[in-house]
């Protein structure tokens, strides 16, 4: 083992093939050339800081109660990886991952539910939003991956509609006017005239009722 106390300077190397410890305020290591070797681990106590650049910039500490990585000095905090995993401190579950040339990746409870593609990004489950959910081009905005040609589409800047068998079935305007391509059914899953209204009567005298109403004056016909 090699204590040392007071100040110790040398330009050769030094060796101890047991314990080195050195009581000092300071230790300094200037390495010129070549590397400084650590075969075992080197240990912190809490708050201790492993500091690197010459403004402190990155800091490494653990205070006690939580672990920090701190970057607070110039540029930007760069982690350079092909394939960059985040996991839970057992290293049994993945909570992100980031892929070289391909996918970012987020887990719940290590399981995948949110990836970005080339085209855009994938969820799985429920999407739940506070607010407006946006779209700045035509085509769909909603819609089933697994049956094509069904869903809410944004026909132009201004109308919306629903496609149906890779048609537009409804289409209404910035104005409220809706457009149907086929039947309307009332009362009628299968309807066979452009509006069909459809009521099981529960009586004899109980016919269907269409009632047209002129809505300044009151007044309609049924």
């Amino acid at each position: 083992a090699l204590t040392v106390t007071g100040s110790l300077t040398t330009t050769l190397g030094l060796s101890s093939t047991g314990n080195f410890a050195v009581n000092t305020d300071k230790f300094t290591v200037n390495a010129t050339s070549g590397n400084t070797v650590v075969a075992g681990n080197i240990s912190l106590p809490d708050s201790k800081k492993a500091i690197f650049g010459t403004g402190s910039d990155l800091q490494i500490y653990h205070d006690g109660s939580n672990s920090y990585i701190k970057d607070s000095g110039t540029g930007d905090l760069v982690i350079n990886s092909n394939l960059l995993a985040i996991q839970n401190a057992a290293a049994t579950e993945t909570m992100a991952k980031f892929i070289e040339n391909g996918s970012v990746n987020l887990y719940y409870d290590d399981s995948k539910k949110f990836e970005t593609t080339s085209t855009g990004v994938n969820v799985t489950g429920s999407v739940t939003s506070s607010n407006f959910i946006t779209t700045n081009t035509s085509g769909y905005m909603l819609r089933d991956s697994s049956v094509s040609g069904y869903g809410l589409f944004k026909s132009s800047t201004t109308n919306v509609g629903i496609v149906s068998n890779g048609s537009v079935a409804l289409d209404i305007d910035s104005s409220g006017n809706a457009t149907f391509t086929g039947n309307v059914g009332i009362g009628s899953a299968s309807p066979d005239f452009d509006l069909d209204v459809e009521r099981t009567a529960t009586t004899v005298n109980d016919d269907p009722t269409i009632r047209v109403r002129n809505a300044w004056s009151g007044e309609g016909n049924s």
